[in-house]
């Protein structure tokens, strides 16, 4: 199993296109007018999370490593190209709110994360929002964000489809703007809620 170590190592996030001059006055404008498009949103978190500290867990590595700590998913009915899978986690939104997010009917995907597209289906999108307790740290840097951006964010929580099977959880905290990419911005541990 790769180490949580490993996988601790957060990335700077990318550069804003706000700092070029034309798409940094687009912004403004549109901001100024009340519209505001993922793109937008995007550009305007990336900037923040620059000027505030927020790194990110590469996506990949958390996707791999919750593979390690809940399982593959499981095969549920192998039948050639028609073969049935049962996720072991998922992103569970974290406050009841975010649970409006349109997830299809029992699971959603996005295109920053593994999911329908390559064949597998642990990453989804979970129903209902995540009901464990989440550290303080963690819920003051969901707050900061939310100061910022009043609409258009929303939270998941990593966490297990099937709480018996899972003993380990260390869960994650992503955030997404455009309803496709998720960036990973959070960890701690359970049940000592060390981040």
């Amino acid at each position: 199993m790769e180490s949580i170590t490993s996988i601790l190592e957060k990335e700077k996030p990318p550069e804003s296109a706000l700092e070029h001059d034309l798409f940094a006055e687009y912004c403004r404008v549109a901001k100024s007018v009340d519209f505001a498009p993922p793109v937008v949103l995007t550009q305007l978190f990336l900037k923040f999370c620059g000027e505030n500290g927020v790194d990110f867990f590469p996506y990949a590595k958390v996707h791999g490593y919750l593979d390690q700590v809940f399982g593959e998913e499981i095969v549920v009915f192998p039948c050639g190209h028609l073969t049935t899978y049962r996720p072991t986690w998922g992103w569970r939104p974290l406050r009841k709110v975010d649970t409006i997010f349109p997830v299809g009917n029992r699971y959603g995907n996005f295109s920053g994360c593994k999911g329908d597209n390559d064949g597998t289906k642990n990453g989804l999108v979970l129903t209902g929002h995540y009901q464990k307790p989440v550290p303080f740290p963690v819920l003051l840097r969901a707050e900061e964000i939310c100061s910022a951006f009043p609409r258009g964010v929303t939270f998941f929580v990593s966490d297990a489809l099937n709480e018996e099977e899972v003993a380990i959880r260390d869960p994650f905290l992503a955030v997404s703007l455009d309803g496709q990419t998720f960036y990973v911005i959070e960890r701690w541990d359970e049940p000592a809620f060390r981040s």
